[in-house]
């Protein structure tokens, strides 16, 4: 079982084991949503990027979708994880309004693993911001904890050994808590 803490540094966020010692740095570039993922003695591990899609794709209740992409070594890697985000389904009660008038809610990550050993997963987020790494037999695999001040975040699986693996699904759920945020201009 893999446990990590990620905790919030200046200008990065450092992936600690539970007794303190760094172990990972997620790094951002400035003005991007990429993210790098890097081992503290090792170098640069994985590259992760929100790719988007073609709005004509979109259906009426579902706005237009991105995908989200984890590459090793380099950007320009074949992607050993993409990602797609699924969208809260309505309850189908007449009081729920539909995509434009209520923005629906993205609640999980499908997630295609291209990695030997490895398989689909789902990340499903709760309300509380915390979420949970599902298997293809639907069984918890993995917790990623809520934001807690003075703590960070805990992250933990008992599938996934990488540590740099478990850091970019982190940044995968991230990037999915944002498309939830309302933007105004």
């Amino acid at each position: 079982m893999v446990k990590l803490i990620l905790k919030n540094r200046l200008f990065k966020m450092v992936a600690c084991d539970p007794s303190g010692q760094p172990l990972y740095q997620i790094r951002s570039r400035p003005f991007s949503p990429q993210k790098v993922i890097a081992a503290n003695h090792h170098g640069i591990l994985y590259y992760t990027d929100i790719i988007g899609s073609e709005a004509s794709s979109a259906s009426a209740d579902e706005p237009a979708s991105h995908r989200y992409i984890v590459c090793r070594g380099s950007r320009e890697a074949e992607p050993v994880i993409t990602a797609a985000i699924g969208y809260e389904v309505s309850s189908g009660r007449k009081d729920v309004r539909h995509f434009p008038y209520k923005l629906p809610r993205a609640e999980r990550l499908n997630i295609q693993i291209k990695d030997p050993g490895q398989s689909g997963v789902t990340i499903r987020m709760e309300r509380d911001g915390s979420c949970r790494i599902y298997n293809r037999q639907n069984q918890t695999v993995g917790t990623l904890s809520g934001y807690r001040p003075f703590q960070g975040y805990a992250l933990e699986s008992s599938s996934i050994a990488d540590g740099g693996l478990l850091c970019a699904l982190f940044v995968l759920t991230r990037y999915m808590a944002k498309e939830n945020e309302l933007i105004v201009v």
